[in-house]
């Protein structure tokens, strides 16, 4: 792609991009903040094994080995790491705060690209 194309890009992408200041919201933005908000919901308050309050502090904060690596290095997670948490864990808690842990580090980044293009 070349640099005029590249500068082209960008600035449709600014266009599209959501600017609650501006009084613009592309409608597509809008049903994908809504599943966003859903999906938060579901992982985090919806049914499951692990507690409400783990969940929250797993999507909020992850704090422990496995959730720390599953939010910022998840290619380095081990079956080591995952036999560690079995320890003290059931396997369904497990992956309902590894879900929590990688669907909150995405939520934040997502959240700090829109971040982004609203300065832009």
């Amino acid at each position: 792609m070349t640099n005029q194309a590249n500068i082209d890009l960008s600035r449709k992408l600014r266009r599209l991009a959501v600017r609650p200041g501006k009084g613009f919201e592309a409608p597509y933005m809008v049903e994908i903040r809504r599943r966003v908000e859903a999906l938060v919901q579901r992982i985090v308050d919806g049914e499951g094994k692990a507690t409400p309050e783990a969940r929250k502090a797993a999507f909020d904060a992850p704090s422990g080995p496995l959730l720390v690596k599953v939010a910022k290095h998840a290619y380095r997670v081990t079956d080591e790491d995952v036999a560690a948490a079995k320890a003290a864990h059931s396997e369904d808690e497990i992956f309902e705060t590894v879900v929590c842990a990688a669907v909150g580090q995405a939520k934040r980044q997502y959240d700090a690209a829109l971040a982004a293009l609203e300065e832009a």
